[in-house]
């Protein structure tokens, strides 16, 4: 390939050795040198109700929002009330939510992850909205 100024895109992270070719009238000469590819993020996470029993999804409740499913990332920012400002950060916060289980004419919780990292970012959104039973894990969905 004469190509002056080639690309590759490579499927997988990892260092990788890439070996230049020049041809000229002086001759051939060649240059060794190290690329590292980074791995597209991820973002997914986990919500979990706290620790004790809820007894009723309208009492206010702690829950914990875990992103180390997350692939790729180095740094986590949580939107907790889905108005686009980061409310926390990390692999691992918690909150409390005053209404698990909203009606139709209240605002449904819902949570927003931006994850980051050396191959770019990406985000998840989850919560609830509806009045189905306490105590299961509920997940992020993948939004891009």
């Amino acid at each position: 390939m004469t190509t002056p100024s080639p690309s590759h895109t490579y499927t997988s992270s990892g260092s990788f050795t890439v070996t230049l070719t020049a041809t000229g009238p002086g001759g051939v000469g060649t240059a060794t040198g190290a690329v590292t590819a980074n791995g597209a993020v991820a973002a997914s996470f986990t919500i979990t109700i706290g620790g004790s029993s809820v007894s009723s999804g309208y009492e206010a409740s702690t829950v914990t929002l875990d992103a180390s499913s997350s692939t790729n990332a180095t740094s986590y920012a949580w939107d907790l009330d889905n108005n686009g400002t980061v409310d926390r950060t990390g692999v691992t916060v918690t909150d409390t939510v005053a209404n698990l289980f909203p009606t139709a004419s209240q605002t449904p919780y819902t949570v927003r992850l931006t994850a980051t990292g050396p191959g770019g970012s990406g985000s998840a959104a989850g919560g609830r909205s509806g009045s189905e039973l306490t105590g299961q894990a509920w997940h992020g969905v993948e939004v891009g």
